[in-house]
């Protein structure tokens, strides 16, 4: 039994010895803000992590990998050698102007249908043709426009609350 325990004490060693910890901080090069939930991975490995709400990660890199890429949607990706120390602190470079415009489609099976080459017919419409249908409300505006966004108020306990669940057709309601 002891040199079953030693032998697994000999194994864990040697795998702990084959990685080293990195830690570090990601921040907005311009306005020096701390920046969350960018991608922190060890090239060449399956190692990664997120920053924290302060910017902050660590990472547990193998000893073959001296590389960690930084990734971030809206920021031009880095990589950064592994200094001998394990501290690194990343300054991310904005790169907003590659971005395109956003667009927001809903499917639809309407005789209005721009895209008809998808596996579901797709809708593109503007803010102002939302506003033109008249409806009060944004998920209205929606229901009025889109044959399969559907939402209803319904009364809740006592009726002075209403709870105002949407859902697309065959996907079912919301959990809101």
């Amino acid at each position: 039994m002891k040199q079953l325990i030693y032998l697994l004490l000999a194994f864990f060693s040697v795998q702990a010895m084959a990685q080293k910890e990195v830690s570090g901080i990601v921040t907005d090069k311009a306005d020096g803000s701390a920046l969350v939930g960018v991608n922190v991975l060890a090239r060449g490995s399956t190692s990664g992590v997120q920053t924290d709400t302060d910017g902050k990660f660590t990472i547990n890199v193998p000893k073959s990998s001296n590389t960690l890429v930084i990734s971030y949607v809206g920021y031009a990706n880095q990589e950064i050698t592994i200094p001998v120390s394990g501290i690194v602190a990343v300054e991310l470079v904005s790169a907003s102007k590659e971005l395109g415009e956003v667009v927001i489609s809903v499917g639809s099976r309407s005789s209005q249908r721009t895209i008809t080459d998808s596996p579901l017919p797709i809708d593109v419409f503007s803010a102002k043709d939302l506003q033109s249908t008249g409806q009060i409300s944004f998920d209205k505006a929606l229901q009025y426009r889109v044959p399969s966004f559907n939402t209803v108020n319904t009364p809740v306990n006592d009726a002075t609350t209403l709870l105002d669940p949407y859902e697309i057709r065959n996907m079912g309601p919301s959990r809101t």
